[in-house]
């Protein structure tokens, strides 16, 4: 019964050694890319893609399959700050296949100096792409921080850290406040721009209404949210949109609101 079994996973070794090495020595016959997108932004496209096939080389098709560097590649796209994940694989017929995912942008930021750039939803500065804008909300105002390359505001890390200087950052606050309107189908249709002011208070500005919304500082965004919720569907339906010119979610528990004052 051993004498089988050792038999049979010699010839099991031998079948998969065999098919390796046809493997390896097949020619690449065709390159297939697929793109995520997890929003309508479409940042990067094939020919981008194409482009670091480029890089290897002028192409890959026609190559031995064993002599493709198919781990430099995917090291490549991976470098690209539009790209969120990335698989790169041969299949037995000669097949390159690609399979990127695109980050997907929550927030565009405007800051002091005037640098533009976006931030993900998991946490990655992104620069503009100016020939595809992503439709998202702005932050601007008193933003210091600057933009850099491979800036990550390690959002896993934070949430598990007692203490974190990066948690006090205005970057990190504004991806918050974005994150949580992102996920929110009424705040999303509803919030336009996030504005930081000179006292340190986030300011949020509708696309409905001429009021400012004062949020205060990024603590308790869900509460102050629902409140703010609750007082868009109590409160402004009855009174209308016009009545008031701010609308202050700073105390707890409270939405303090400011009328406009008749002419």
């Amino acid at each position: 019964m051993i004498g089988i079994w050792s038999l049979l996973v010699v010839t099991l070794f031998v079948i998969l050694g065999l098919t390796s090495d046809r493997h390896g020595n097949s020619r690449c016959r065709e390159v297939q890319i697929k793109i995520n997108y997890p929003a309508g932004d479409y940042f990067i496209n094939e020919q981008d893609i194409r482009n670091y096939i480029i890089l290897l080389g002028d192409s890959v098709k026609g190559e031995k399959l064993s002599q493709i560097n198919i781990q430099a590649l995917e090291e490549m796209i991976t470098q690209n700050p539009y790209v969120s994940g990335v698989r790169v694989y041969a299949t037995l017929d000669g097949v390159i296949k690609i399979e990127v995912s695109q980050r997907k942008p929550i927030v565009r930021v405007q800051n002091a100096i005037n640098q533009k750039f976006y931030i993900s939803d998991d946490g990655i500065i992104m620069p503009l792409n100016p020939g595809r804008p992503a439709r998202v909300l702005l932050a601007s105002g008193n933003i210091f921080e600057i933009q850099a390359s491979d800036i990550n505001l390690n959002i896993k890390e934070i949430k598990t850290a007692a203490d974190s200087a990066l948690a006090r950052t205005a970057l990190y606050r504004i991806y918050n406040i974005a994150s949580y309107i992102d996920k929110n189908p009424f705040l999303k249709a509803q919030i336009e721009q996030i504005y930081l002011n000179k006292k340190g208070d986030f300011e949020l500005i509708p696309l409905v209404g001429k009021q400012l919304i004062i949020l205060g500082d990024a603590n308790d965004i869900k509460e102050k949210f629902d409140n703010l919720q609750i007082f868009y569907k109590q409160g402004l339906s009855h009174e209308g949109w016009d009545k008031y010119d701010t609308i202050n979610l700073k105390y707890r528990n409270q939405v303090v609101c400011t009328k406009i004052k008749e002419q």
